[in-house]
């Protein structure tokens, strides 16, 4: 049985950074398909724990990680960063 979630605990009002929107779109899209964390871990070549300081927004990813977790989680990477873009500017306007 997977572990409960972790919540991204951001303060009301505080903008996104880039880490923090990038982890909240990746888990919302992994969980919509109803993916492990493991489901990720295999077909990236990232551990389950990073992929989850990922979805935490408590690390970076690089332009390879990008692409292969867009790619697991069935987003054209340029998709994936658009989102980012518009969490990070909603909530800054």
């Amino acid at each position: 049985m997977p572990r409960p979630l972790t919540p991204l605990v951001i303060p009301d009002g505080a903008p996104l950074s880039p880490e923090q929107a990038f982890g909240l779109v990746l888990r919302e899209r992994r969980l919509a398909l109803d993916l492990t964390l493991e489901d990720l871990e295999s077909h990236t070549q990232m551990s389950a724990a990073n992929i989850s300081r990922i979805e935490r927004g408590l690390t970076q990813v690089g332009l390879r990680g990008i692409i292969h977790l867009a790619e697991s989680v069935k987003m054209e990477p340029g998709d994936l960063l658009n989102e980012v873009v518009k969490r990070t500017r909603k909530r800054s306007a």
